[in-house]
């Protein structure tokens, strides 16, 4: 009877110290979704931040290219009555 209260005293340890591994993997794996998680929604504010940067150098270069047209076309003019002043003189 002694060996077999043992035995049965072995087993239910073993069996508490696996509920015990398997409750601490479960912690630690909720703990890694959670952290996973926060990173998702860094990643995503970052990811709208530089859309929004994205968008804001689009607007540079769509502004600058069109005053450097402008800049270009104010050229032509300047240089079309200074044409023809020497051509005519």
């Amino acid at each position: 009877m002694n060996n077999l209260t043992r035995e049965v005293g072995e087993r239910k340890k073993k069996l508490e110290d696996r509920e015990n591994e398997v409750a601490t993997r479960e912690k630690d794996v909720e703990n890694k979704e959670e952290e996973l998680q926060v990173k998702a929604e860094e990643l995503q504010s970052h990811e709208a931040k530089l859309k929004e940067e994205g968008r804001r150098l689009q607007n540079v270069t769509h502004r600058l290219q069109r005053e450097r047209e402008q800049l270009v076309a104010d050229k032509k003019k300047r240089e079309k009555p200074s044409r023809e002043k020497q051509q005519g003189g």
